[in-house]
């Protein structure tokens, strides 16, 4: 019952964060945003061991937006908009994979 309670709560702030994020910072970079900030969420808690239903299943599962990160991917093919797609595919691949070796320098102090 803790474990779900856990990802209820977890999953509404980061449903709240990712909401506020697109629209402060519109569609592309709302998602942009809020997947680096999951992924950054994701990797300390794979190091902290501090309620990782509410941290990692609930917040970061929530705050990144995969669902909208493919429509806006599906859309540039749509349009051809090739150069866009390079960029906005890179900044979330690259983008999340320095995120989360961002989180594991934090912790470890490297």
């Amino acid at each position: 019952m803790l474990t779900a309670l856990g990802v209820f709560v977890g999953g509404a702030i980061g449903g709240l964060l990712r909401y506020g994020c697109t629209r402060w910072l519109g569609s592309r970079g709302g998602v942009l945003v809020a997947n680096l900030v999951a992924c950054y969420v994701l990797g300390l808690s794979t190091l902290l061991s501090f309620h990782p239903a509410l941290v990692a299943t609930g917040l970061a599962g929530a705050l990144s937006t995969w669902s909208t990160l493919a429509k806006e991917t599906g859309l540039l093919i749509q349009k051809h908009q090739w150069r866009a797609l390079f960029w906005f595919a890179g900044a979330h691949i690259g983008g999340g994979l320095l995120a989360m070796s961002f989180a594991h320098r934090t912790v470890l102090g490297l």
